[in-house]
């Protein structure tokens, strides 16, 4: 292709494409960039994709800090920031989703929202994030190890190099405030951040976690178990009602985890 016709290319690319996505209860709107037709998905279905991660957020106290672990492109930290005007930490190792992230971040004027380009996990040290594709807005990456979804080896071909640190360390030696309330959706390593949580998990700063889990997996099961060891409670009933039943990630439901005292 010549030079002119790249660059009528690119004229056309650079017109930004934005989807304002309205709050049905409080009418506040969230901007969100749309870049391909993942992103798009994501904005679109901002309030029915995970209806219980939205109430959830609803229901926290105004100006409470929240961590958003494995952020993607921010659609639960804009939530949390613009409608509950929540301090939000946001964590989200891939470099083009991190980049959607401030980007999005920008558009909102949210001031309230301090994106980190870091990963969560059971150890800290410098290594490297196995990427699943490079399209923006994707999910399934993982670090340290190239496993699928199922945590079975696989072979990926693209990766970064990143910082994976622990809850504690983040709280203790970094000195960031301790979160009231804690998201976790990271395709398969849930259970090494909650490996490094166990001073976290211990103070009566944190009320609730949200993890993706999935009863299939051993190291899943324990999590549940550690959480009930540190007086955490989950309404097991509505977790039936939105565990998927069928494809690749059967099993699978959102634990909100809450304080029992």
């Amino acid at each position: 292709m010549n030079p002119d016709d790249l660059r009528k290319k690119l004229e056309i690319k650079s017109d930004p494409i934005v989807h304002v996505a309205s709050d049905p209860l409080t009418k506040k709107n969230i901007k969100l960039s749309v870049s391909n037709h993942i992103t798009l998905n994501r904005a679109v279905t901002f309030f029915n994709k995970e209806p219980e991660t939205i109430e959830w957020i609803r229901g926290f106290n105004e100006y409470s800090i929240f961590y958003d672990i494995g952020a993607n492109i921010g659609v639960f930290s804009l939530f949390a920031a613009v409608i509950k005007n929540c301090k939000v930490f946001s964590f989200e190792p891939n470099a083009l989703n991190f980049g959607e992230l401030v980007k999005n971040v920008n558009l909102n004027n949210t001031l309230n929202i301090i994106p980190y380009c870091i990963g969560l996990s059971d150890t800290t040290e410098i290594t490297k994030l196995f990427l699943r594709d490079l399209t923006t807005g994707s999910s399934g990456h993982s670090i340290k190890n190239s496993v699928d979804y199922s945590l079975n080896p696989v072979q990926r071909l693209n990766s970064q190099g990143i910082l994976s640190i622990t809850l504690d360390d983040l709280t203790q030696n970094w000195k960031l405030p301790q979160p009231e309330h804690v998201k976790i959706d990271v395709d398969g390593i849930e259970h090494k951040i909650i490996e490094g949580a166990s001073h976290l998990l211990s103070t009566k700063t944190l009320k609730s976690i949200l993890i993706e889990l999935n009863i299939n997996k051993v190291q899943h099961r324990k999590i549940i178990q550690k959480m009930e060891e540190n007086n955490f409670w989950y309404d097991s009933k509505a977790i039936e009602t939105r565990r998927k039943d069928k494809g690749f990630n059967k099993g699978e439901a959102n634990y909100i985890f809450s304080r029992g005292y």
